[in-house]
């Protein structure tokens, strides 16, 4: 038998079409007990997926310690956000459309003269306004677990090299305002083609940044921190720099420099 596509199904399962050679046809087979062998596996969302499907994908495998340091930035966080998504209780559900996108940049190596590149799976918020995409950082998994979940295979590698950031910088300053706006991105996009997803990948991208900020308490703790720095400011009670102004900062702790460590 041969495994030709696997997808999260509804309910937490994960299925594998399988080509039988004795039959000479695909079937779907649930293989959610031999979860750990297919991480690597190219990977589909099944048709209306929410997160709660997808966070039950996590309790039906019930092996936590290996996968939380896998999908997380502590080692005890997975199971804390999966119960928070599963049993806790939010009045404010989010409406929004969760996309798992690549994020994809071509940048210097800071120990050779090579190019580096890197890409990852991350996620974000939709909806229908032009105010997203959402950063999910800060949200709580109650209130997300009834959100659909969609992958967006497309992908823009964007060149953040520091030559190249430079002689763009040049290009949208000569620019008009008007022009500027409609130019976009500070990087040039290098190349755009598309990429499938594994399970690994679709995971990593949803775990990794819901806990950006810890586990459900850390997470509340910094976005308690949050606000009352924006009442603070609000208040007039913190003092703010202009963008120039951290570019000069920026400059001075870099010796002055021009990015090669000379003055200017």
């Amino acid at each position: 038998m041969d495994i030709s596509r696997l997808r999260i199904a509804k309910s937490g399962k994960l299925i594998a079409k399988i080509y039988d050679n004795n039959d000479e046809q695909h079937k779907d087979v649930d293989v959610t007990d031999q979860f750990f062998l297919y991480f690597d596996r190219q990977c589909d969302l099944g048709e209306g997926l929410t997160l709660k499907d997808i966070f039950l994908l996590i309790q039906n495998a019930d092996a936590y310690s290996v996968l939380s340091p896998m999908l997380t930035h502590g080692p005890d966080w997975l199971q804390e956000i999966v119960d928070e998504g599963l049993n806790g209780k939010d009045d404010e559900k989010s409406n929004m459309t969760l996309e798992v996108y690549w994020h994809a940049i071509v940048d210097d190596d800071i120990y050779s003269d090579n190019d580096d590149f890197h890409i990852d799976g991350q996620i974000h918020g939709i909806d229908d306004s032009d105010e997203g995409p959402f950063a999910i950082g800060y949200s709580s998994a109650c209130s997300l677990i009834d959100c659909p979940v969609v992958l967006n295979t497309s992908v823009s590698v964007f060149d953040e090299r520091s030559e190249s950031v430079k002689k763009r910088t040049e290009y949208l300053d000569s620019l008009s305002d008007k022009d500027r706006e409609a130019e976009g991105c500070l990087y040039e996009t290098v190349l755009e083609t598309n990429k499938s997803f594994t399970l690994y990948d679709i995971l990593y991208a949803i775990f990794y940044e819901m806990s950006f900020h810890g586990g459900p308490s850390d997470r509340d703790n910094a976005c308690k921190g949050l606000m009352e720095t924006l009442k603070r400011i609000e208040n007039g009670e913190e003092e703010l720099m202009s963008f120039e102004d951290v570019e000069a900062l920026m400059g001075d702790l870099n010796g002055g420099s021009d990015g090669e460590g000379q003055e200017k």
